[in-house]
């Protein structure tokens, strides 16, 4: 940043550490980013956590946007900006950062500019927190009470010392001696100090704004432009997100989440903002006094949508963030950790040579590559960034030798590392969601409410004779042969009627699809957004059908082509409907899911009145059948050598919307090519429609959707903006529609009311999965959930890396396919069939709930699986306080002997407590289930494998220590552990690791050992010392199989292969050791460490192995003895 300054210039930023401005010298050109980087490595705070802080403009209260630059002679304040759900997570996620923010509060406190605890209110809380804060100095600085008889005044806000200070010295004084004879540590009385800040100021962080904006369409009282009060508060309990003050209404109102956010653009010319928002149509424009404010409102929105839903996306283009920029352009993710980025390689493709490039999270300009060297192995090399006069640069160690070879680009550093496979890149995506990324993800438990209202408006069976009448004259055909379409009313309880459109499956297809009807029917009554189609239910009986909103007016390509009709759609009319059919593929492809049909003919028009008011929203794909010639120039060029991977493309669907841009620009023409393949395999496109005269930029968006790279699609939230400046082009000559949501037209006595009583429900957070033919791809980090007669299923499939090549740019995740016939013939997917619902398996994707003993316990996701079953994560909650737990969930027991097994290790597991074994809480019988302390850093094993560049040789013995420690405890407690290794170790953090598994640990007799007598269980033979096979353990047995943990340890994860052979049976081992064969020394091992530790632990001998005191105190003499890095 300032290695090449051409343009000096000085800024004063406030930093809460050391209390003072600091003088910061940087370019002209340097960002408030930047600026906030290099503070970040001054003050030693991580990249993980860099987006949580920004430049506040002194005395101003407001923010500046990250892609500013700074006024030469403004003061700015380095703050954290942005909340995290719980201050317990800030302390996890960096120390330092976590101390930060407590300079920051205390420095607030001390100046009284907190609101909810102001002077003279809270006069005793203040006192009792400068107390507090007088402690945490003192320990910290190892001052005596003395020192603070004499300096109290200086801790304590001006106000409070200018009028009570003669009658406050001797109660502090008391109160610091009382918290003095605690003997708390600083970190504890840190944390009360903010517990009561965020009990007593819980809107510390929110940030309040002012402007003007339209009154409520609702609203009979006031209409035109009315002043309001914006409050962003991420975490309200019950309007998480952005909310409304009305002043003349005198009440708030919900206006979003943050992850219901669009788009949002800035009209800067006016101060304008428009905020593009999910079920809200019409949007949501603002008008603000200035444009500091105006970019301070948006860019605290926008930080909050990427730290809470989409880490990878700008909401605002006005405002792009700069590094996300460079990390986009270079296809690098952003700090997601190494157990993410293995986990995503493992999902998308594992196959020899797939790499991900990502940010790290601790050091700036470091990055790693994670890439598979060897079958199911990844390795991860580290990579430094330095800018020069020349360009970039990539500067990586290659090999063993230590040489730093300087690279231009990624791609051919990658390509330096050998590997026997294609090397394939696997870029970040708008989906990633590692929670590495989404600091501030709001827990489920605080998303809004869903209403009673919704609840009472899901789909209905309806009876026809009774429900609904039927114009039967007014029946249609569809094109594809299987469905008509019929007009209905729909009879309701207090004598009114509401249109509705009936898709009825014609009776000499019932034979054939009425299965597939069924699972249409349940799948589109999911989507409940207000630019898709609704679904009010079914009839399963003369006729079957489903039950719709009303779609009287057709098809919007035959609307478009109608000689009566065709002229009252205006230009603007055709952005519009772009604009929604935009919206509704963002809906979808939030959900990971592919529609299939994307077609002008697939939009149906729901409204329409000449001049006045036209809604067009997305219709259902219909029942599957095989996609022809004429579908070729809506799929995607990469599926040309097997339309069906269309189905599973979500790629696929931005080229469908390119295409049926055209025809929508077109005005319905159809387009007709004599051979489409090679039209568009020759790299030829449709000409621009004449439409697009006026506005050049829908052509650009299209040949852009018609991209032969997936990559260079765009994406349907990026072309919010590119619609929005469509439509301020051009001036709408008939009225705005008063709603454009679900079209429900309510009648009664035969006729509309005046206005129609439209409601635009919120959409539910349920997704689908493919019943057609019963598969998915597993996505990030969630799952996939059908409601299906009241019982939630998960499938949860890995998408093997066959599909993953031939559909090398996804663009996401899980995707779900609404119009699946099979997947390809390479697909290595299972089949899940849908009789199998019921079957407890497929609840293990689910975030479900169990309560016992007066605890709830949480589960969240799945993070491992063994022959045993399968690992959670979860929270386990009491009336008390919440903690992550991983939840160990075993295989229905067959036998009586099976059962006592598990009862006896749980009750085992229960009774330790030791700093180096992992902590086991609470077990259940039915179902059967241990609580285990949760261990974010994963086992040791994959641990090495990701952390190899930046371990040393003091890392490693250091957790050599640990595992001695809690060994040495188990040895105490007549434990044998019979299968310590390294996948059995896990890591709590980067100096502690703690022993687990004990799935086949024993309790020993009065001589130490334990005699195992069944063959029922899979042994690690590679782990066990010689007299174990004949089934004979003792804790010199687990000494053995802690000289091969040491060897995994050294060698970063190897598989310890005796004689460099993985293949070799029990006897070709045994016989092998025997003749005195060992593990070779690795080759970053010290010969000291091998020599005195790793190999006296294979002694033949039980008796001549050392203990694992002896083992303790080698390992600390060696950190010692090989220094201390620097």
């Amino acid at each position: 940043m300032w290695s090449m300054i051409s343009n000096e210039i000085k800024s004063q930023i406030f930093c809460y550490k050391s209390g003072t401005f600091e003088e910061i010298n940087h370019d002209t050109s340097d960002t408030a980013e930047d600026i906030c980087k290099e503070l970040c490595i001054r003050l030693k705070l991580p990249p993980l956590v860099q987006l949580l802080f920004g430049l506040r403009i002194s005395g101003k209260g407001l923010w500046l946007a990250g892609c500013r630059t700074l006024k030469e002679g403004e003061k700015y304040e380095f703050r954290i900006r942005f909340e995290v759900p719980k201050l317990s997570f800030l302390h996890q996620l960096d120390k330092n950062t976590f101390d930060y923010f407590y300079h920051q509060v205390r420095h607030d406190v001390l100046q009284d500019v907190i609101p909810e605890i102001a002077y003279p209110n809270f006069k005793n809380d203040i006192l009792g927190l400068c107390v507090s804060d007088m402690y945490v100095e003192m320990i910290e600085k190892n001052r005596t009470i003395d020192y603070y008889e004499k300096k109290y005044k200086n801790y304590i806000p001006k106000e409070i010392r200018k009028r009570h200070v003669g009658f406050i010295h001797k109660q502090i004084v008391k109160s610091l001696k009382w918290i003095k004879n605690q003997e708390w540590s600083a970190f504890y009385v840190k944390s009360i100090y903010l517990q009561e800040i965020n009990k007593k100021a819980p809107n510390y962080l929110t940030e309040n704004y002012f402007g003007t904006s339209e009154c409520p369409i609702e609203d009979d009282l006031k209409q035109g432009m009315c002043r309001v009060h914006l409050q962003i508060a991420p975490y309200h309990p019950d309007e998480p997100g952005l909310r409304i003050y009305y002043s003349y209404k005198n009440s708030w109102k919900h206006v979003s989440k943050f992850v219901d956010f669009y788009t949002i653009q800035i009209d800067e010319t006016k101060n304008r903002v428009s905020l593009e928002i999910q079920n809200s149509p019409l949007g949501f424009p603002i008008t603000m006094a200035s444009s500091e404010e105006t970019e301070s409102f948006v860019s605290c929105i926008s930080g909050y949508y990427r730290l809470m839903g989409k880490w990878n996306l700008d909401l605002c283009s006005t405002l792009a963030s700069p590094s996300l920029k460079f990390l986009t352009d270079h296809k690098i993710h952003g700090p997601i950790g190494g157990a993410y980025s293995y986990s995503k390689i493992e999902e998308k493709n594992s196959s020899i040579g797939s790499f991900i490039i990502r940010q790290c999270e601790k050091v700036f300009d470091t990055f790693y590559i994670d890439i598979v060297t060897k079958e199911n192995q990844p390795e991860t090399f580290k990579i430094h960034y330095k800018q020069t006069s020349k360009g970039d640069k990539w500067l990586f160690n290659v090999g063993d030798s230590g040489e730093t070879l300087e690279f231009d680009d990624l791609i051919n550093l990658a390509k330096s590392i050998p590997t026997n496979g294609q090397y394939f890149r696997l870029p970040p995506t708008l989906y990633d969601r590692s929670p590495l990324l989404l600091l501030c993800q709001t827990p489920a438990q605080l998303m809004a409410k869903e209403t009673t209202f919704l609840r009472n408006t899901n789909p209905l069976l309806l009876r026809a004779a009774d429900d609904l009448l039927l114009y039967k004259w007014k029946e249609h055909n569809y094109g594809d042969g299987i469905f008509t379409r019929m007009k209905a009313d729909w009879k309701q309880p207090n004598g009114k009627k509401i249109d509705v459109t009936l898709k009825i499956l014609k009776q000499s297809e019932v034979k054939l699809r009425l299965s597939e009807f069924v699972k249409l029917a349940d799948l589109w009554s999911k989507l409940d957004v207000s630019e898709i189609v609704k679904m009010h239910g079914i009839t399963l009986h003369q006729p079957i059908s489903l039950v719709l909103e009303s779609i009287a007016y057709g098809p919007f390509d035959e609307l478009l082509r109608s000689q009566k009709y065709g002229k009252d759609i205006k230009l603007l009319d055709l952005v519009e409907t772009s604009y929604s059919l935009a919206k509704a593929l963002h809906f979808l492809q939030e959900l990971q899911i592919v529609h299939g049909k994307i077609r002008c003919s697939s939009l149906q028009v729901t409204k329409f009145t000449p001049n006045e008011q036209l809604v067009v929203k997305l219709g259902d794909p219909g029942l599957p059948t095989e996609y022809t010639i004429n579908d070729v120039p809506w799929i995607a060029i990469e599926d040309y050598d097997n339309f069906s991977l269309s189905r599973k493309n979500l790629k696929g669907d931005i080229w469908a919307y390119a295409t049926t841009l055209w025809e929508i620009f077109s005005r319905g023409a159809q387009l007709n090519l004599p051979n489409p393949v090679q039209f568009f395999s020759t790299g030829s496109r449709p000409s621009k429609p004449d439409e697009c005269a006026i506005i050049p930029n829908i052509y650009s968006l299209m040949k852009q959707g018609w991209e032969c790279d997936p990559d260079k699609r765009f994406s349907p939230q990026k072309i919010f903006s590119w619609l929005l400046d469509a439509k301020t082009k051009l001036s709408r000559d008939y009225s705005e529609p008063t709603a454009t949501t679900t079209s429900t037209n309510v009648r009664q006595n035969g006729r509309l009311p005046n206005g129609n009583n439209a409601h635009s429900p919120k959409s539910r957070t349920t997704t689908m999965s493919d019943y057609y033919s019963g598969r998915m791809m597993s996505g990030d980090t969630e799952h996939t959930y059908i409601l299906t007669h009241g019982t939630t299923q998960a499938y949860i499939e890995n998408c093997g890396s066959s599909i993953a090549s031939a559909r090398s740019n996804d663009g996401g995740s899980s995707q779900v396919s609404l119009i699946n016939g099979n997947l390809s013939d390479g697909s290595q997917s299972t089949i899940p069939c849908l009789g199998a619902a019921y079957s407890e398996e497929y609840y293990s994707g689910i975030d479900s709930v169990l309560e016992f003993d007066g605890t709830r316990l949480i589960f969240q996701g799945e993070i491992g699986r063994g022959n045993y079953g399968c690992v959670f994560r979860g929270s386990m909650e009491t009336f008390e306080d919440e903690k992550p737990v991983a939840i160990k969930c075993f295989k229905p027991i067959e036998s009586n002997d099976q059962f006592k097994e598990f009862q006896r290790e749980a009750s085992m597991m229960k009774t330790l407590s030791h700093e180096n074994i992992v902590k086991i809480y609470n077990y259940r019988e039915d179902p059967l289930l241990i609580i285990m302390e949760y261990m974010n850093c994963g086992s040791l094993l994959q641990y090495l494998s990701i952390n190899r560049p930046d371990l040393k040789v003091e890392n490693l013995l250091n957790f050599a220590a640990n595992i001695a420690k809690g060994m040495i405890y188990l040895e105490q407690k007549e434990i044998v552990h019979r299968d310590l290794a390294a996948r059995n170790v896990l890591v709590a953090n980067e100096n502690c690791v703690k022993i687990a598994d004990f799935g086949l640990a024993q309790f020993t007799d009065s001589k130490g050992y334990y005699v195992y007598s069944t063959n029922a269980r899979a042994l690690p033979l590679k782990w066990y010392a010689p007299e174990t096979f004949e089934q004979k353990f003792s804790h010199k047995s687990d000494v053995w199989s802690y000289g091969v943990t040491l060897f995994e340890m050294f060698t970063f994860g190897e598989s310890p292969n005796l004689d460099g052979n993985p293949d070799l049976n029990a006897d070709q081992i045994l016989e092998l050791l025997n003749r005195g064969v060992r593990l070779e020394c690795p080759r970053f091992c010290p010969s000291n460490v091998y020599n005195e530790m790793m190999y006296k632990c294979w002694n033949l001998s039980p008796k001549l192995r050392p203990s694992f005191t002896e083992l303790l105190k080698k390992a600390n003499d060696l950190m010692i003895s090989n220094g201390e890095a620097v």
